[in-house]
C-alpha cells in the first residue's frame, strides 16, 4: 500500500517511515502539510498518516482540504496526535479523519490501525469495480431499452392520418422507456376503418411485449370477423373481435395479466361508428358546442375471465365532432401532493380547448399533464387517440 507520512519532526518521520517499509508498504514522506497536499494532488495516495501539529497547514487542515477536493478515489486519513480529550477527537473527526494514533505510537496499535484502513480501502476498490461493472451492464440494458422504445414507436400509426372526412391524431408517452399502451387504426374494408386503444396491465418490458404482440395480432382480417352483412346495411360488431381476443389470450400468462381496450369500427362516408368498451375508460364525445359527453357502460377487461361477455354501442359522428379515447394514465396522473388529474379535470380541459385542432389539442394536453405532474416523468403510460370529422 502506498502511504504518505506527514511529520515535521524529522526523527519521528524517519522512524515511522522505516517501520512502514519494514511492513512492506511504499512510503512517501512530507515535512509539512503544504508539501503533503501537493503530493496528494499529484500522486493520489490512498492512505495518509499525518501529524496533528504542523506549521502553516496542520493535520486537520490537510484533511479538510483533501475532503473538499472530492477526489474520485477515497483517501484514508489517520491523525497522529498526543491529544486525547473529547473536544480534540470531535475536531479531528469533523475535519474528516478516519482514525487516530496516539503519540508516542506503539507498533502494535499502528499496525492495527493501518490494517483496518487497508481493509476499508480494498473494500472500496472492490465496490468501485463492481459499480463500474454494474454501470456497464446498465448501459447495455439502457441501450437495449432505447432500441426497444424506437421499435415500439415504429409500431404506432401515422399521426394526422386522414381517411376521407375523418382524421386521427394521437398522444403517446410511456412511463419508462417502453410501455404497455398501444393504439392503432387501419382500413378494414372499402370505406370502413378499425381503431383501438389498449392498456396492458403492469408496466415496462413484460407489458410492452404483450402490447406489441396485440398490435400484430389485431389485423384487418381479424376485424372482418366482426362484420355481418344484412339486407339493409352492414352490421358492425366490434364485440366479436374482442370476444375472440379474450379467448385467445385467456390463460396465456400469470393471474395478474389482463388488458383493457376500446375497439371500434367507423364508416368514413356516413360517420357511423360502433365501439366495444372492455374495461377501458369511457370515451369522450366533443361536439362543436354543448357539454363533453361520456360514452359507454364499462365492460370487463380482456383475458381476465372466460365468462366475460362483450357488447358495443353506436353513434354517428357529425361534422365538427371528435371522439377522445384515453388510457387511465391520463386521469390517474398525480400532482406532487398526490391528487389525481381525474376525469372531471380532463373534461374541463377538453371543453376549454375545443377551439383547437386535434394536434394542437393533444399538444396542449401533454403540456397540461406535465405541468400538473411537475415534470415529464409519469407514473403510468399515457395514450390518447383523437378521432375527428371535418366540418
Amino acid at each position: 500500500m502506498k502511504i504518505l507520512v506527514v511529520e515535521d519532526t524529522a526523527s519521528v518521520r524517519l522512524v515511522l517511515a522505516r517501520v512502514l517499509r519494514q511492513w512492506g508498504h511504499e512510503v512517501i514522506e512530507a515535512a509539512d502539510g503544504e508539501s503533503a497536499w501537493k503530493i496528494v494532488e499529484r500522486d493520489r495516495v490512498p492512505l495518509v498518516v499525518s501529524d496533528w501539529m504542523m506549521p502553516e497547514l496542520d493535520g486537520p487542515g490537510l484533511c479538510r482540504r483533501i475532503r473538499a477536493a472530492g477526489f474520485d478515489d477515497y483517501v484514508y486519513f489517520i491523525l497522529l496526535t498526543s491529544r486525547d480529550d473529547e473536544a480534540d477527537l470531535v475536531e479531528g473527526m469533523t475535519a474528516g479523519a478516519d482514525d487516530f494514533v496516539t503519540k508516542p505510537f506503539s507498533r502494535a496499535e499502528l499496525d492495527v490501525r493501518l490494517k483496518a484502513g487497508v481493509r476499508i480501502l480494498e473494500l472500496q476498490q472492490r465496490l468501485a469495480q463492481q459499480n463500474a461493472e454494474l454501470n456497464e451492464a446498465l448501459g447495455i440494458v439502457r441501450r437495449d431499452l432505447e432500441a426497444a422504445a424506437r421499435t415500439q414507436v415504429s409500431l404506432l400509426p401515422e399521426t394526422a392520418a386522414r381517411f376521407g372526412a375523418t382524421r386521427f391524431d394521437w398522444l403517446y408517452s410511456p412511463a419508462a422507456y417502453i410501455g404497455g399502451d398501444i393504439l392503432d387504426y387501419f382500413v378494414v374494408d372499402d370505406g370502413l376503418l378499425a381503431f383501438y386503444i389498449i392498456d396492458v396491465s403492469g408496466h415496462g418490458v413484460p407489458s410492452a411485449l404483450v402490447s406489441s404482440t396485440l398490435n400484430k395480432f389485431i389485423t384487418p382480417a381479424l376485424c372482418r370477423e366482426g362484420l355481418r352483412d344484412t339486407d339493409n346495411e352492414r352490421e358492425l360488431r366490434p364485440q366479436t373481435v374482442v370476444e375472440q381476443l379474450n379467448r385467445d389470450f385467456l390463460g396465456h400468462a400469470d393471474d395478474d395479466f389482463y388488458f383493457t381496450m376500446l375497439l371500434g369500427f367507423h364508416e368514413t362516408a356516413s360517420g357511423r361508428t360502433r365501439i366495444c368498451q372492455a374495461g377501458h375508460p369511457h370515451p369522450l364525445r366533443l361536439r362543436g358546442a354543448g357539454p363533453v359527453e361520456s360514452l359507454g357502460d364499462g365492460g370487463m377487461p380482456v383475458a381476465m375471465l372466460d365468462v366475460a361477455r362483450y357488447d358495443s354501442f353506436g353513434l354517428t359522428m357529425t361534422p365538427g365532432e371528435r371522439l377522445v379515447l384515453y388510457s387511465d394514465g391520463v386521469t390517474d396522473c398525480r400532482s406532487p401532493d398526490g391528487e389525481q388529474y381525474g376525469v372531471g379535470r380532463l373534461e374541463s380541459f377538453l371543453d376549454d380547448h375545443r377551439a383547437l385542432d386535434s394536434a394542437s389539442l393533444l399538444d396542449a394536453l401533454r403540456a397540461d399533464l406535465t405541468r400538473y405532474r411537475g415534470g415529464s416523468v409519469f407514473e403510468d403510460d399515457l395514450s390518447v387517440l383523437c378521432i375527428a370529422r371535418d366540418q
